[in-house]
């Protein structure tokens, strides 16, 4: 969905006559446009976690 977006954006008409010319519902491409900007602005889930018991007061890691 991401090509049509940009092939609409890319037009030069304006994104209500985009969708009227291709058959798309003008509420179903901006639904789908919010969903990709919130796709695109996720933040991924850490890969490991850092145990903060090992650091001291000014970030400094401390001997165990």
């Amino acid at each position: 969905m991401r090509k049509l977006v940009t092939e609409c954006r890319q037009s030069g008409l304006t994104d209500a006559a985009w969708c009227h010319e291709h058959g798309i519902s003008p509420s179903c491409f901006y639904k789908t446009i919010i969903r990709l900007r919130k796709r695109a602005c996720q933040i991924p889930d850490h890969i490991g976690k850092v145990s903060w018991k090992h650091f001291g007061r000014h970030g400094k890691r401390m001997s165990k």
